[in-house]
């Protein structure tokens, strides 16, 4: 028969591997919930969808950083054409201060004629650079007005001299858009419907790429695309600046 102190000894020797089983039933149970995810699809993502690269812009963002430049550069060229305006007009006589405005109506047109003809006798580079820089303030932003210009310059200076000045106006003012285009048009491309109409455009440039010119001069005289389109489009599908002013001068001389 064993003694009490022996069976001390097996009780005490049973509660410590029932202890030691206990505690690594424990750490093996902790381990297995160590390798579980920690994400599971039931755990909320609370917003974070889609990773985005780091020091990739948004294309929202990428857009509204276009669009207040060319809020920049709108609000100084519009300082610039009318500090020229204030600087190289004449000083104008109480009755014709009405009339000096940008032409929306024939009316209109009529009394800037009158007024320009009574000035242009008496200042005749001031009248000139005010005509020039106010062409290419419209024709660089697209804004109506260049059309009345034309004629009125044809009736200013007449036709033979009037003609030759217009195209190179339409073309330097068309060749600001090209520029401002360029610097600022990538963000169009962000853009699937832009991207699209881009592609079709470089597409058939592709396919008249050996008579370049003419093509843009047929653009040019024909009424469609607006030629704000064009301004806008040329730089990205691979046409450079100096066919773009060439085609587009004789383009303009074709229609007049």
């Amino acid at each position: 028969m064993p003694r009490p102190s022996s069976l001390l000894v097996v009780r005490d020797n049973h509660q410590s591997c029932s202890a030691s089983m206990y505690t690594l039933d424990t750490v093996d149970y902790r381990d297995d919930a160590e390798h579980e995810p920690l994400l599971t699809p039931a755990t909320p993502d609370y917003g974070a969808t889609v990773p985005r690269s780091p020091g990739v812009p948004s294309s929202r963002r990428i857009i509204l950083n276009a669009t207040l430049k060319m809020a920049c550069i709108f609000i100084v060229s519009t300082a610039l054409l009318g500090g020229t305006l204030w600087l190289a007009l004449p000083k104008l006589e109480e009755s014709d201060r009405p009339m000096l405005r940008i032409p929306k109506s024939f009316q209109q047109l009529q009394d800037l004629n009158f007024l320009l003809k009574k000035y242009r006798d008496i200042y005749p580079f001031r009248i000139f650079v005010c005509y020039v820089t106010t062409y290419l303030f419209l024709q660089a932003f697209s804004l109506p007005g260049s059309m009345y210009l034309s004629i009125l310059g044809g009736a200013v200076w007449g036709v033979a001299r009037a003609l030759p000045l217009a195209c190179c106006c339409v073309a330097t003012g068309a060749s600001l858009s090209y520029l401002i285009s360029s610097a600022l048009g990538p963000a169009l491309l962000t853009l699937p419907k832009w991207k699209a109409v881009l592609d079709k455009w470089a597409d058939k440039i592709s396919a008249n790429k050996e008579n370049m010119i003419s093509f843009l001069i047929v653009l040019r005289i024909a009424p469609l695309p607006p030629h704000w389109v064009v301004n806008i489009v040329c730089p990205h599908v691979g046409i450079g600046l100096v066919p773009f002013w060439i085609s587009t001068a004789l383009g303009i001389l074709g229609r007049g």
